[in-house]
């Protein structure tokens, strides 16, 4: 039997295994460059997807309700507004930054977002970061400066759009991981992050079904 610490490993490894070599970066890259698929396609039906078959497993193996987050206006507001600015802000904002430059590129922006997060806490709540999360700071904002100027300053080896588009990409991700705080302690996350991937993925479809069909 694995203990909670092991399970954790596991899951994170397998999260990335999945993400980097499966249904993530190269694949998404392959699809724009091979295919010819939209970005709002490809967002659309894989988060949909992923929504479903979360929300299966909060109900049938963890027995969670599922309805019980639509009780109040406030916790729908919230979980619109993780769904708008968090998780299709994200999707969206990476997709294209694979389209603007490379997944390598856009998955190492992405990472800033806890950086990102950093950031807002200090300002919002007037704590002063650990050392620890100095250093982290530090190294990550260094690590994303040789990423930009490989090093040169007079240099910008990515475009201005896809800088932009990184920094997006960032700043969604933190948004993300903070709006939905209090719902995920309310009614856990696989509810909130299934939810969230059915109405982008459902909402999607339609619009692009309205639009081509």
């Amino acid at each position: 039997m694995l203990t909670n610490k092991q399970k954790g490993i596991v899951l994170a490894s397998s999260g990335g295994i999945f993400w980097g070599g499966i249904q993530g970066p190269p694949v998404s890259q392959y699809l724009f460059a091979q295919v010819n698929l939209s970005t709002e396609w490809l967002m659309g039906i894989k988060m949909l997807i992923a929504g479903i078959v979360i929300l299966l497993y909060a109900k049938f193996f963890q027995h969670r309700s599922l309805t019980k987050i639509f009780e109040t206006r406030s916790v729908r507001l919230t979980l619109l507004a993780y769904t708008v600015f968090g998780l299709a802000a994200v999707q969206y904002c990476y997709l294209l930054m694979v389209q603007a430059s490379n997944a390598a590129t856009a998955t190492i922006m992405q990472s800033l977002g806890t950086i990102m997060i950093v950031i807002i806490t200090i300002i919002l709540y007037r704590q002063l970061p650990s050392h620890q999360e100095v250093i982290a700071v530090v190294v990550a904002l260094l690590g994303t400066w040789l990423l930009v100027t490989k090093g040169d300053l007079g240099h910008l080896a990515m475009s201005p759009s896809a800088l932009g588009l990184g920094l997006l990409l960032a700043f969604a991700g933190a948004m993300q991981t903070m709006i939905p705080v209090s719902l995920i302690g309310r009614y856990g996350t696989l509810v909130v992050t299934g939810w969230g991937g059915c109405y982008l993925g459902g909402e999607l479809s339609f619009q692009l079904s309205t639009r081509f069909g």
